[in-house]
């Protein structure tokens, strides 16, 4: 915070000088006083996490904070992968992926070690050593509105990496992709909506999904807003657009080779660090 301070009438040429480069002395006989004017801070408006760098995960805000994107919200849930299982509440997929023939999620790609949670692509014995995919879906905890972020990063390339807020009685649409990336370098946000399958789509360039990102979702009855490392990028206000459904958190990886595209050459992963949730 800056701080403007007066100079007195009997100033020096010597004192100005002083305060002209932030530092005002003021000396009476052999005291000296200085006082260092200190730049106003910089207000990131949504989370990123505490001690979070591209090169390092942090960990999710504390409860106590705030957020000038978060007026009026409140820390509703904090998720830390400790230990080697899945936190409460949370479910791997198996099965087949709809809308891709061939394609399948198998639960043994999800895993927890390390303090990360890990979401695999890879070939699998159970799919006829097809490219099979990790998947699994907040599914205890469901909400008509709120806040959403995810620390991650991905490490290589072709399968979408995917987090959104999917409906939980599994009738798509509607849907909110806050993360949709099949690329080391792009990502999209989407919102479908209506039984014609309405879409709005906003890109992002130069991201490197190979460092930590914090990727965020705002929604409310009145816009959704999407966030990348504690600030907005995108915006629908379109109230038709916007869901008004039951919606869960999946985090998720998704292969559609049978369609020719996000097909990888090799087994991709990716590690989130933690999840914070916000509600009004």
């Amino acid at each position: 915070m800056s701080t403007e301070l007066s100079p007195p009438s009997t100033s020096s040429q010597a004192q100005r000088a002083l305060a002209a480069t932030g530092l005002l002395a003021l000396v009476a006989g052999i005291v000296a006083t200085y006082i260092v004017l200190q730049p106003t801070p910089v207000v990131i408006p949504y989370p990123v996490g505490d001690n979070a760098t591209v090169a390092v995960p942090g960990t999710s805000p504390t409860t106590t904070a705030s957020f000038v994107g978060l007026p009026g919200y409140h820390q509703s849930a904090a998720v830390a992968f400790s230990g080697t299982t899945l936190p409460t509440g949370w479910k791997a997929f198996s099965g087949p992926i709809h809308g891709d023939p061939g394609a399948s999620y198998d639960p043994r790609f999800v895993s927890v070690a390390n303090g990360v949670l890990s979401i695999k692509t890879d070939h699998s014995a159970r799919n006829n050593q097809s490219w099979t995919n990790g998947g699994l879906c907040q599914c205890g905890v469901v909400h008509t509105s709120g806040a959403y972020f995810v620390r991650s990063q991905t490490i290589g390339s072709g399968a979408e990496d995917i987090a959104m807020l999917w409906p939980t009685n599994d009738k798509w649409p509607p849907e909110i992709e806050f993360l949709q990336s099949e690329t080391p370098s792009t990502s999209r946000a989407t919102v479908y909506w209506s039984t014609k399958h309405h879409t709005m789509t906003f890109s992002l360039a130069d991201v490197n999904q190979h460092d930590w990102h914090t990727w965020g979702v705002v929604w409310t009855k009145s816009k959704v807003t999407f966030v990348l490392d504690g600030h907005a990028w995108a915006q629908v206000t379109n109230v038709k657009a916007i869901p008004t459904k039951p919606l869960r958190l999946d985090l998720e990886q998704q292969t559609y080779c049978a369609l020719h595209f996000a097909c990888p050459s090799a087994p991709v992963h990716t590690n989130v660090a933690w999840v914070a949730e916000y509600q009004q």
